[in-house]
Parts: structure tokens; C-alpha cells; sequence
């Protein structure tokens, strides 16, 4: 089993799981036994969703340190507490581009288990991290949709330049939700988008502040822009 690696699959919004049916369940043990063996086999991946196995269906499955593996069907998040700043990688693409998104640090969410219970629990930590993605993943949302590609040069900025860039992202994020907010409640396909973006309003709403872009600032900002088209070009010419 190859993990899907086309983005534009991934950005197919997942299908909700019908338990109710016995071809129903049995589908869904399938796709689920089929997650739990791609989670023993790679180490270092601590959650997989269904789409990212090829599978239409709205399933998360999470390992813990433990080892124990749980396994949510049309997860929801009802409610999220707090909030930071993750660096975060999508787990099975190629390449290790990674990004900084929202995150809450713990999520209440409801869901249904394999036997077709319904649970409602809070995750937290690193837990919560993974979920959230996860989530949105199986919404059709990428990391690269939504985060701040962490690019070459970044962790050698001091921390003024570093809030400076983060602040322009955080304002980005801002500009977009209200640029896009009638589109996504016209649009049921656009509308993932939006719900993905609601939190990160929310987050910009005072969980983290923002430093407002002064002249210097925009000065340093630019010559971080300057130095990566530099770096970009040097690379095309080698």
C-alpha cells in the first residue's frame, strides 16, 4: 500500500462513514485495519487519516506513546481551549517542508468508534495537535493551504524579525477569512476552506499578538524576502 501523495485528491473533502449498514462496518474495519498497520510499521508516524491511504471516508486514527492506537469516525471538534503556534510536517508527502499553523492545545471532540458508539472526549498536547490536522485533512485542507512554509534562513533571524513575519502571516490568514467569507457560505466545496480558517480568526482575535509593521520592520522583512530570491536564484542557476 502506497500512501496518496497528489494533493489534489487530498484536497477532496472525505465522505462521512455509514455505520448503520453491515456493508457499512465491514468497509470501514477494512480501511481502518489498513490504517493501524501503516501506523505499526513507520515509527515515527504518530496519527494517518483514511484519504491518506486512498480511502474516501472520514476516519482518524491516532497512535499514542504507549502504543495504543485510537480510532475516531466523522470526528468533530465541538469546542478548542487556548491556542499557539505549531511546526508542524504533513506526514507521508515527500519532501520535508514544514510550516507554522494554529493550533489549540486541547480540543473537546465527538466522534464515533468502530463499534458504531458515540464518545465525546478532549485530546490534548501533542494528541490535540495531530487531531486538528488530521481533521482538517480529511476536510480537504493542507498544511501548505493554511501555514507559514518555514523557509531556509528563518531560524538564524532574531526574534523581532522572526514576530515580524509571523505577524504579516497572522494578517494574511485575517485578510483571506474576510475576503472569502461570502464565497464560503455560497460554496460547499470552498466552504472546508473557511471552516479551517475560522480558528485561526479566532486565534487572531487575542490568543496571540501581533506586532504592528513599522517602517524598520517592513525594511527587515524585506531584505528576508530579498535574500530567499537570492538563494532561490542561485539554486535555479546551479
Amino acid at each position: 500500500m502506497k500512501p496518496v501523495l497528489s494533493k489534489n485528491q487530498l484536497r477532496k473533502r472525505a465522505l462521512e462513514v455509514d455505520l448503520s449498514t453491515a456493508e457499512g462496518e465491514k468497509n470501514a474495519k477494512r480501511i481502518i485495519n489498513e490504517m493501524k498497520e501503516e501506523l505499526r510499521k513507520n515509527e515515527s508516524l504518530c496519527a494517518i487519516c483514511a484519504p491518506q491511504i486512498g480511502e474516501d471516508a472520514r476516519i482518524v486514527c491516532l497512535k499514542f506513546s504507549d502504543g495504543d492506537i485510537r480510532t475516531l469516525i466523522n470526528p468533530v471538534v465541538e469546542l478548542e481551549l487556548s491556542a499557539r503556534l505549531s511546526r508542524e510536517k504533513q506526514p507521508l508527502q515527500s519532501g520535508d517542508t514544514e510550516y507554522l499553523v494554529p493550533r489549540s492545545d486541547s480540543v473537546q471532540v465527538i466522534y464515533q468508534t468502530p463499534t458504531g458508539k458515540t464518545e465525546h472526549n478532549a485530546f490534548e498536547g501533542v494528541a490535540s495537535m495531530w487531531l486538528q490536522q488530521m481533521i482538517q485533512l480529511i476536510d480537504g485542507t493542507l498544511l501548505e493551504d493554511i501555514g507559514m512554509e518555514i523557509l531556509e534562513g528563518y531560524d538564524d533571524l532574531d526574534e523581532d524579525e522572526k514576530q515580524t513575519i509571523i505577524a504579516m502571516y497572522l494578517q494574511t490568514l485575517k485578510n483571506i477569512h474576510k475576503f472569502d467569507v461570502e464565497k464560503y457560505e455560497s460554496d460547499p466545496e470552498a466552504k472546508k476552506m473557511g471552516n479551517a480558517l475560522e480558528f485561526s480568526q479566532r486565534y487572531m482575535a487575542g490568543m496571540i499578538e501581533t506586532i504592528p509593521l513599522t517602517e524598520e520592520e517592513k525594511r527587515k522583512v524585506a531584505e528576508y524576502k530579498k535574500k530567499e530570491c537570492e538563494r532561490n536564484s542561485n539554486i535555479g542557476k546551479a
